[in-house]
């Protein structure tokens, strides 16, 4: 969904050719938003470090597990670039779950962790966190995809 404050972003981005033509929020903020998103991002791993029960193809969760590591040093790398120091502790479970539970929870965190990234997408970020998010963003939704179908071919015996 398109809001005024995106399009006016994009507008003044094609334009000028910058991440945000206009006042950017500082290093600090960056590092404290992207932080939070991080400590979601690394929740996450240890999801899918667990997840090896549901995967058609080992090859592919291997891949996945790749990608999702590679866009946490992504984000980490940003906050090192702010001056920050980036979190090294999710928000994970004391007890996960397991099985149909595991996919269920995974999937309902990274739709959180997607949400989050378009929310965060909208601030008036610099052009490399931007292009950072927008990263995040696009694996996020690869993740989404992978786990419905883990999803469907768990209900279908496939």
């Amino acid at each position: 969904m398109w809001t005024h404050s995106m399009h006016l972003q994009e507008l003044k981005s094609l334009l000028l050719n910058k991440g945000w033509a206009g006042k950017t929020m500082s290093r600090h903020d960056t590092t404290v938003r992207l932080n939070g998103l991080l400590s979601r991002h690394l929740a996450l791993i240890g999801y899918y470090d667990r997840a090896d029960a549901l995967a058609w193809s080992p090859e592919t969760l291997e891949a996945v597990r790749r990608r999702v590591r590679l866009d946490a040093g992504k984000l980490a790398e940003t906050i090192f670039s702010c001056g920050g120091v980036a979190t090294s502790k999710g928000n994970a479970e004391r007890t996960p779950p397991s099985g149909r539970a595991l996919l269920a929870r995974l999937m309902q965190n990274e739709q959180q962790y997607n949400v989050a990234l378009r929310k965060e997408r909208t601030a008036p970020h610099h052009m490399r966190t931007q292009a950072v998010l927008q990263h995040c963003l696009q694996s996020s939704q690869e993740r989404l995809n992978f786990l419905a179908t883990c999803r469907q071919r768990a209900r279908t015996g496939g």
